[in-house]
């Protein structure tokens, strides 16, 4: 059902029609959420936070063992095995409006030592967050996906 206002159709189903279409729905939340997600890996994989600012370095230690398997050590990426990001899951709750980007499994310590740090192990790499330019980036995408059921 079309929510474009039509002379011959009751006013009272096409204001329904708009506003149910407006809503956003669980599949704009995924949408939204996997956004997210290639935007944080997309970072990751550049060495960098939700910042812009360089991950820490490797530890000395690391950086040999890295070397030693043919890894590189320019850019710190956090991808020995690629299993912590791959645990990264887009988690939504239509009824409530919400998405979520989770770490499930084993990789959740992981995920949130490297994101947190560990005091004299593991420096802070804030690599599972959202930025200003994430947040913009997902609401122009959730009004487009509004817009385009409104407008249709």
């Amino acid at each position: 059902m079309s929510s474009s206002a039509s002379c011959d159709r009751d006013p009272l189903a096409v204001v329904i029609a708009i506003e149910r279409d407006a809503q956003v729905t669980e599949s704009d939340l995924a949408l939204a959420g996997e956004l997210q997600r290639s935007l944080i890996f997309d970072r990751t994989a550049r060495g960098v936070d939700a910042d812009g600012a360089p991950f820490a370095p490797y530890a000395e230690s690391y950086a040999k063992k890295r070397a030693k398997s043919g890894r590189q050590t320019s850019v710190v990426d956090l991808l020995w095995s690629g299993r912590m990001l791959q645990a990264v899951r887009v988690v939504t709750r239509a009824a409530l409006g919400e998405v979520a980007l989770v770490v499930y499994g084993d990789e959740a310590v992981r995920a949130g030592a490297h994101n947190d740090s560990v005091p004299g192990r593991l420096p802070r790499r804030g690599w599972f967050a959202a930025n200003d330019s994430d947040v913009d980036r997902i609401a122009r995408l959730l009004e487009r996906l509004v817009g385009k059921r409104v407008n249709s």
